[in-house]
């Protein structure tokens, strides 16, 4: 069923309240991992300020998670090169770890200042935008996200769940329609579209949308189930009225 708060439509309809443990398609485990070079170094920060030694000396912080730390490190660092992107990723993993969204989007601005093109912070601004009720700020980041890559199915359904937020139904359905055509197989894609087509009045492609993403996936049994028995009632409440007009003709 669509739910009108933000973060829980969009945790419900595509599972990913655990996003946030992932950073640039990569666990923080193996950001954390990458970033110390496969191994722990712990020379203290004093002794080289190259950018190599503060990355490396942020990432014996994280492999330790002491996230505020490695944020203090590598503003050290920044003080000195405010265009490092690579600190500025580990900026944003960090502030992921210590669950501070705002912080995590003010180093993605920065990645996006440095990188104007990059396609995946601007979708990850746009995620965390969501995130926060900010869904005017996760549109727009997430349209920027999309014309750099139109292939990426994750964006579309999160911008349909946005247009659905704001009920802009007929906006989700197109971005319903650019996620399926690269991702066929999404339950949650179609279900979403039943929705969309019910609001709309078009019960006979809410019924469709509904019947295929239940028989896609089973356990949507519960929710989906409920849709199509509401479906069908008011396409027989639609038909009766229609019935009722010609009758009076």
């Amino acid at each position: 069923m669509f739910h009108p708060n933000m973060l829980a439509t969009i945790q419900a309809s595509f599972g990913i309240a655990t996003r946030t443990m992932f950073f640039f398609g990569m666990s923080s485990a193996e950001h954390r991992h990458n970033l110390a070079g496969g191994k722990s170094l712990s020379k203290p920060i004093q002794e080289c300020q190259d950018s190599g030694s503060i990355l490396n000396q942020a990432a014996c912080f994280i492999e330790n998670a002491q996230y505020q730390q490695a944020i203090v490190t590598l503003e050290q660092g920044l003080t000195v090169d405010p265009n490092n992107k690579p600190m500025w990723e580990s900026v944003f993993a960090c502030n992921l770890e210590l669950k501070r969204p705002d912080k995590a989007i003010e180093a993605l601005d920065h990645i996006i200042r440095i990188e104007p093109n990059s396609q995946i912070a601007w979708g990850e601004k746009g995620f965390l935008h969501l995130l926060l009720n900010e869904s005017s700020k996760g549109m727009e980041a997430l349209q920027r996200s999309l014309r750099l890559n139109p292939r990426n199915g994750r964006d579309w359904h999160l911008l349909a769940a946005a247009f659905m937020t704001n009920e802009q139904w007929e906006d989700a359905l197109e971005a319903l329609g650019k996620a399926l055509s690269l991702e066929p197989n999404s339950a949650m894609g179609w279900h979403n579209c039943a929705i969309c087509y019910f609001i709309l009045e078009n019960f006979e492609a809410a019924l469709t949308a509904a019947d295929y993403a239940l028989a896609l996936d089973p356990t949507l049994e519960d929710d989906t189930l409920d849709w199509i028995d509401v479906v069908r009632q008011a396409m027989l409440g639609f038909d009766y009225d229609s019935d009722i007009e010609s009758d009076a003709g």
